[in-house]
């Protein structure tokens, strides 16, 4: 059973983010980024505070978790989530500043197991179908209020097996635990993006992606905040995330461009 304190975890979000709320009263962006693209974010983040003299501090979360601490009134000048559905949540509480919301790039769902084991798994793997193996028992999937969860249910179900699958689905916070679980063996195979393959490219092996034919589109969006008191400056990191160079970095981190 799961006990949920609404204006306590409400309380706990905020307090977690006071530190970068006085960093952003000082005239440095507050940025809520998915864990899957925490990296390369940092990258662009860096190379925009370089060129601006103006700091970029990133929170890594869910997009379903950033939603909700925007939502709790957090102080984050940028938001970006890895799905329309979720901005939308946020767009309907009148959060986003007019204009400012705009996609940005977009990704693939990878199934990866455990490297140790490839030979095993990745022969015997070659459709989603084969995830019905008596062989294959455990499968990590993000949480379905999570984008990633969201994308790889829908994968599952377009292939008529989702049901079939559910007593072998074993959720997890956001891709990134997928990823962990997958690399520690814990499970015999799971979805994150394709992106976050080459983070633990030693422990873990793609055994299928999706392309367009089988996956809902992908794509990630970024919004100011209406409350930001640096309107401007998160306007013009969206403009810095959607420039050519950015997005040649994305690309070369395997997103793939609208």
């Amino acid at each position: 059973m799961r006990v949920v304190f609404p204006q306590v975890y409400k309380l706990f979000l905020l307090l977690a983010l006071i530190p970068s709320a006085s960093q952003a009263l000082a005239g440095g962006l507050l940025v809520g980024v998915p864990v899957s693209m925490t990296e390369v974010i940092q990258a662009a983040a860096d190379k925009f505070s370089e060129e601006n003299s103006s700091s970029v501090r990133l929170s890594a979360a869910a997009s379903s978790t950033l939603a909700q601490q925007a939502l709790a009134g957090a102080p984050f000048d940028v938001v970006i989530t890895a799905d329309d559905l979720t901005m939308d949540k946020i767009a309907a509480a009148g959060l986003i500043a007019a204009g400012s919301r705009r996609r940005i790039i977009g990704n693939r769902l990878a199934l990866i197991v455990p490297r140790a084991v490839v030979n095993n798994h990745a022969a015997t793997i070659t459709s989603l179908r084969d995830l019905l193996s008596p062989r294959i028992r455990r499968i990590a999937i993000a949480e379905k209020t999570v984008p990633a969860g969201h994308y790889g249910r829908a994968l599952l179900a377009k292939h008529e097996i989702l049901e079939p699958l559910r007593t072998k689905l074993v959720s997890a916070t956001h891709v990134r635990a997928v990823l962990a679980l997958v690399s520690s063996g814990a499970v015999d195979a799971g979805f994150v993006y394709v992106t976050d393959v080459p983070i633990a490219r030693s422990k873990v092996a793609i055994a299928y992606t999706s392309d367009d034919s089988d996956s809902e589109p992908i794509h990630y969006e970024a919004a100011a905040l209406s409350r930001s008191p640096n309107l401007s400056t998160a306007s013009a990191f969206i403009n810095h995330l959607t420039s050519p160079s950015n997005l040649k970095l994305f690309e070369l981190r395997g997103f793939r461009r609208l």
